[in-house]
């Protein structure tokens, strides 16, 4: 349920999705509605907190990727000695 019609708007502006005419309207409107300020920092903290949990997966994912990034680079130096081989043994056999 939708308390004040500017709620929709305090979502886009945390999204970044607000235009600057709608976001100049929503400062006035802020500024004088207690309720609404409240909601904005509210949907501040919880910005900030997916950002710091995506910040902490990305560090996760950097940490084990030397190990897949060594397996791939296996894989395709296999790949290419492969290729290289089957060459080699079509020159030879012309």
């Amino acid at each position: 349920m939708t308390v004040c019609p500017y709620e929709d708007l305090l979502e886009q502006q945390i999204l970044g999705e607000l235009e600057e005419d709608d976001e100049a309207r929503l400062d006035e409107h802020t500024s004088k509605c207690s309720h609404c300020k409240a909601m904005f920092s509210d949907l501040q903290d919880l910005q900030v907190l997916f950002d710091s949990q995506v910040a902490e997966a990305e560090q996760e994912f950097r940490a084990g990727r030397p190990d897949l990034l060594a397996r791939i680079n296996k894989e395709i130096r296999n790949t290419d000695e492969l290729v290289t081989t089957r060459k080699l043994r079509r020159l030879n056999s012309r």
